[in-house]
């Protein structure tokens, strides 16, 4: 009797230990499928980040003054209270000693912290000479330089215009911010992409964002430069004798300048119209000839006949 109790409790306690065997196992298998579930979920999220500047349109740049939450949180702000404005002066005079104007006119943009751009000398039909320089000086300069330049010779033409590139200039940096943000965002997706074809497209978008930034920050430094630095074009005439036009022989100078100017063009004028008018005159004048000479010949046959 003992002994079959034996067999019957042995074989409850293997059947009971089986049971527990089975139900550590699926209590494991469970525990690894959810983890796999939750690498796959991480894994999808990743890829749908990864694809996400592909499957929606590029959002539009934001408008003048528009900035992100870091750069105004961090005082990134750019100033919009400085204006920019690209100003230029234009300016030619006549001179007796057209040497020296040249050496000064040089010198004074060099006194004001600019430069000569570019320069040109040619003579013209008198055997004069004549110089086009452009200059480039300190915005904070612009007017004594011009004051400068005026008193080298007699003033024929002078004139200013100031371009205010303000707004042109805080749209260019508002759209820069953006192309930044966008830049920072692609840097971390690609950090996260695991997958190959993922990483391509989020490259390839990440060069055409680094285009638009050096796009965008060639055009802040064009107008920094220009606003910065204005712009003078100036023209050096030389002359024989040099008057002043407000004086009364200076006025009468002009006058009859004016009307030796008047006269010859007039004859211009005149031997223009002669030049024009001569072919169809010579054309009818051949043809009346031509018709003169056949009614002669035929005139001579019947009086011949007669």
């Amino acid at each position: 009797m003992n002994k079959r109790v034996f067999i019957v409790f042995a074989m409850a306690a293997a059947v009971m230990f089986s049971a527990c065997s089975k139900n550590k196992s699926g209590a494991s298998d469970m525990l690894m499928e959810e983890k796999s579930l939750q690498l796959y979920d991480d894994a999808s999220y990743n890829m749908r980040a990864a694809a996400e500047p592909y499957t929606t349109t590029e959002p539009p740049a934001p408008a003048m003054g528009a900035f992100t939450e870091a750069e105004t949180a961090s005082g990134d702000m750019p100033d919009q209270t400085t204006e920019k404005r690209i100003r230029t002066g234009n300016l030619s005079f006549e001179t007796i000693d057209f040497d020296d104007a040249e050496l000064r006119a040089a010198e004074l943009a060099a006194e004001s912290g600019g430069y000569v751009e570019s320069s040109n000398q040619y003579r013209n039909a008198s055997n004069l000479r004549r110089a086009d320089y452009v200059l480039r000086v300190p915005a904070e300069g612009f007017n004594a330089v011009m004051s400068g330049l005026s008193g080298l010779g007699r003033v024929t033409a002078t004139g200013s215009s100031e371009q205010d590139v303000t707004e042109q200039y805080y749209d260019i940096t508002a759209r820069l911010s953006a192309k930044e943000a966008e830049e920072a965002r692609l840097l971390e997706l690609i950090a996260l992409a695991e997958n190959l074809n993922d990483l391509i497209l989020l490259e390839s978008r990440l060069s055409t964002v680094r285009s638009d930034i050096e796009h965008y920050k060639s055009r802040q430094a064009g107008i920094d430069r220009k606003a910065s630095f204005s712009t003078i074009y100036l023209n050096i005439i030389e002359a024989t004798d040099v008057y002043d036009a407000d004086s009364l022989w200076g006025r009468v100078r002009e006058a009859f300048g004016d009307s030796l100017d008047g006269v010859a063009l007039f004859f211009q004028g005149l031997l223009v119209f002669i030049v024009s008018a001569a072919v169809p005159f010579l054309i009818i004048a051949a043809a009346a000839l031509v018709g003169f000479i056949v009614f002669r010949r035929l005139m001579k046959r019947r009086r011949k006949k007669e």
